[in-house]
């Protein structure tokens, strides 16, 4: 029987060792591999989705542009050539439109646009604001979509400015108002403005409405020294206001709320009908 070397045994061990060591490289492999496919697979949706919330951020941007130019007024909106008149699943009106970003880049093969609806608005009502993100994979797909939706109130410049503790205007402050929608420029609005302004504070502490340095001007059409309404919340008017001139109306023991907002939700879903 022939015997093996040194040299030769010596090689034969370095060959097991090196199959053996292989071997146990692949099996890592194969455990570790799918799991950085999968984070990788969860960083991009995450990133996509932050994505697809920013560009229904975006769309909702555009609707308040337009809430801007058309207000409440519903022959401007259906005169409006952005936007097209549908009637959604509820039976209400939208005025519904995409908008494209052209410019933005999501990343690789992805791109995106935003559906934007906005409930027929009724006067004296909160505006329905709602705005869909949506991305778009390599085949055409949609493969993520994010929703806010956004309520607006009507500006009402009359009401003024209560404050929620000590409200001090300082010095050579008007207080008067207008409605800046009635006039061609902002120049023959703050010309024509009147003794309507609404100030005050919720506080009930002494000398909390501080207007006795303001008002002092006498601009178009209002009267010196005049005030339109004061709010305050101290039951003793002449305790927590003090001011120059004449207040039209007084209202005391004046109590509201300053509510915090929340957040836009998001979720998927379509609105209100597909467009």
């Amino acid at each position: 029987m022939k015997k093996l070397n040194l040299y030769q045994s010596g090689s034969g061990s370095m060959l097991i060792a090196a199959i053996i060591f292989a071997m146990v490289a692949f099996m890592m492999l194969g455990t570790v591999l799918p799991s950085y496919l999968t984070d990788y697979r969860t960083s991009v949706r995450n990133r996509l989705l932050s994505s697809a919330f920013a560009l229904a951020e975006a769309g909702g941007e555009e609707a308040i542009w337009s809430a801007y130019q058309n207000g409440w007024d519903v022959d401007a909106w259906k005169a409006d050539a952005d936007w097209k008149a549908i009637t959604g699943a509820d039976g209400e009106t939208y005025y519904v439109r995409r908008v494209y970003f052209p410019n933005v880049s999501l990343g690789g093969t992805y791109t995106g646009y935003a559906k934007v609806a906005i409930k027929e608005p009724v006067r004296g009502e909160s505006m329905e604001v709602v705005a869909q993100g949506i991305i778009i994979d390599e085949k055409g797909n949609d493969y993520i979509n994010q929703i806010v939706q956004v309520d607006t109130n009507m500006l009402k410049p009359f009401v003024g400015f209560v404050s929620e503790d000590t409200l001090d205007l300082g010095s050579g402050t008007t207080v008067s108002a207008t409605n800046t929608d009635n006039f061609p420029t902002i120049a023959e609005a703050l010309a024509d403005r009147d003794s309507n302004g609404v100030v005050g504070s919720l506080s009930t502490s002494s000398n909390s409405v501080q207007l006795a340095n303001s008002n002092q001007k006498t601009p178009a059409n209002v009267s010196a020294f005049q005030i339109g309404t004061v709010i305050t919340g101290a039951s003793v008017f002449s305790d927590a206001v003090s001011y120059s001139g004449t207040v039209l109306n007084q209202t005391s023991n004046y109590t509201a709320s300053f509510p915090s907002i929340e957040h836009p939700s998001a979720s998927g879903n379509n609105g209100p009908t597909s467009f």
